[in-house]
């Protein structure tokens, strides 16, 4: 890969202006991937590109520097010849030739290289010192992006291990309760005392005297990442950027922050909704949506509570022959937190006067259809979900159970 060319590309792009250069060195890493580099060697070939030009520069400089301390140097040791003007004493010239070369060494800065000297093509322009570093700089703000979209990777992935503690959970209590929740997180708090009761050197000393002898320690793996998250170790600008996902994070990074992070405070929530009434500070319905949202669906723990509000919300959207809403918002609030989250469905009238069951039923039997295959326990499904209609809302009866497919 021709990475002087990739660096002076972007020097062309953007000599007018160096912003959102780092943005240009993302993608082309972007590309040098897709071609089977790694985002270490394209940042690495990139670096020795562009330092090497810096040193350059500021070997030019240096040269210059010398040369002009020379020159001082051979005046005041009286090893110069002078050209004296009419009347001027060679005291005079040496003075005056002195402070010519002191004022030039004053304003001396590195300068740049022609850009003749790289292309190998007669050119009058030259990437100045200054640019070198801005360059240099937004290779290093790329490598910043790269570890951003790795951070986003963690959270996906971190995400798709949470959904997989909360299955088992449900798999193990079914209908949880304030003991269980506390057996759970007493578990990880448990982990998370032993892991901040030791140094973070402690943790890494011991997982290295241990490695030392291919002894491997889930636990000890498990504490040192536990201390590399929780003081930002892989935040710091010196860790080193790989392409990979797991080369850059450790094997048990994903596990430990989904667990020991996500899972706990999804455990910690969930024992909140399930305080004793006299210990809430909060009985009212949510004062937002966002907050309805954030609850956990104990009837259907697959299904998130903004997935049960985006199929039902069509009954606050659509009216009888009278026009008139069969839901108002507050009562649909009042269905999703009793029948979903409390599991204390709070019968209602349909806020029309009349209805046609055929029309109210097809919305429950739709939302059958979309969520049958998340139950955990296949018994019976049907029936659990024609009593979420019938346990809600005036108006139905287990006879309505037979024709709940009819729409």
């Amino acid at each position: 890969m021709n990475y002087l060319e990739i660096i002076l590309n972007g020097y062309e792009s953007k000599k007018n202006s160096l912003k959102h250069l780092d943005q240009y060195f993302f993608r082309e890493c972007e590309k040098a991937e897709k071609q089977h580099y790694a985002a270490a060697e394209f940042f690495d070939g990139c670096f020795d590109v562009v330092n090497g030009l810096i040193e350059y520069s500021e070997m030019e400089y240096q040269k210059r520097k010398g040369e002009l301390y020379s020159n001082i140097n051979l005046i005041e040791t009286n090893r110069t010849e002078h050209v004296l003007k009419e009347g001027e004493t060679i005291e005079q010239r040496k003075r005056e030739s002195i402070a010519f070369y002191k004022d030039q060494l004053k304003n001396l800065k590195p300068a740049g290289i022609p850009l003749s000297k790289i292309k190998k093509t007669p050119t009058p322009e030259a990437i100045l010192h200054w640019q070198l570093i801005e360059i240099e700089k937004a290779i290093k703000a790329a490598i910043i992006l790269k570890k951003a979209k790795l951070f986003e990777q963690l959270e996906q992935s971190g995400h798709i291990y949470l959904n997989e503690f909360k299955e088992m959970f449900f798999k193990k209590y079914g209908t949880p309760n304030n003991k269980i929740i506390n057996d759970e997180l007493s578990e990880i708090n448990n982990f998370i005392e032993k892991a901040e009761s030791l140094s973070t050197n402690e943790t890494f000393r011991r997982y290295c005297d241990i490695n030392r002898h291919n002894i491997k320690s889930r636990e000890l793996e498990q504490l040192v990442e536990y201390s590399r998250l929780k003081n930002d170790y892989y935040y710091k600008p010196e860790r080193k950027y790989y392409a990979y996902f797991n080369a850059f994070f450790n094997d048990q990074t994903v596990y430990v922050y989904s667990r020991y992070f996500l899972y706990k405070d999804w455990l910690e929530g969930l024992n909140k909704q399930f305080a004793p009434e006299s210990d809430k500070k909060e009985t009212e319905l949510p004062e937002t949506l966002e907050q309805l949202f954030e609850y956990q669906n104990f009837l259907i723990p697959k299904v998130p509570i903004k997935d049960v509000y985006e199929h039902f919300k069509i009954l606050t959207e659509k009216t009888n022959k009278f026009d008139e809403f069969y839901l108002t918002n507050e009562q649909l609030s009042i269905f999703i937190k009793s029948t979903f989250i409390d599991l204390k469905p709070q019968k209602q009238k349909l806020n029309c006067k009349t209805f046609i069951k055929k029309d109210i039923r097809k919305v429950f039997y739709e939302f059958y259809l979309s969520n049958k295959n998340h139950e955990l326990n296949l018994i019976q499904v049907k029936q659990k979900y024609f009593d979420i209609l019938n346990n809600a809302f005036d108006g139905f009866s287990k006879n309505d159970y037979i024709d709940f497919h009819k729409t």
